[in-house]
């Protein structure tokens, strides 16, 4: 069969699981979001979600610093704060530093930009 994988045609076995194509990819699952023709699928459902011929596959990868929108993807996959610590709202503790919500964590091109 063939799935269109973030964007790309792609050939797999018939009744390939999502569990299975992230395996044979060695994509951690706690790291991606995964869509299925637009329908997130819960990380519980991966080993038992079929692929079909034709599904249109999105892998969401997760990467510090995201957005209101991120933090909900991530709480709709079944990603939960102390796995990861993305959705913090505490203020920063021993070490950590407070960017200020700017944007890039506070990095600057050196002009102060």
């Amino acid at each position: 069969m063939v799935i269109k994988l973030n964007g790309k045609e792609t050939e797999l076995a018939e009744g390939t699981t999502v569990g299975e194509l992230l395996d044979s990819r060695k994509i951690r699952r706690e790291m991606v979001t995964v869509q299925v023709n637009g329908v997130i699928i819960d990380r519980n459902q991966f080993d038992t979600t079929p692929l079909k011929d034709g599904d249109e596959v999105e892998f969401l990868y997760y990467m510090g610093g995201g957005t209101a929108k991120f933090v909900e993807l991530m709480r709709r996959s079944g990603v939960s704060r102390e796995s990861n610590g993305a959705d913090r709202t505490d203020k920063p503790q021993g070490g950590e530093q407070d960017d200020g919500g700017k944007p890039f964590g506070g990095l600057t091109d050196g002009a102060g930009r």
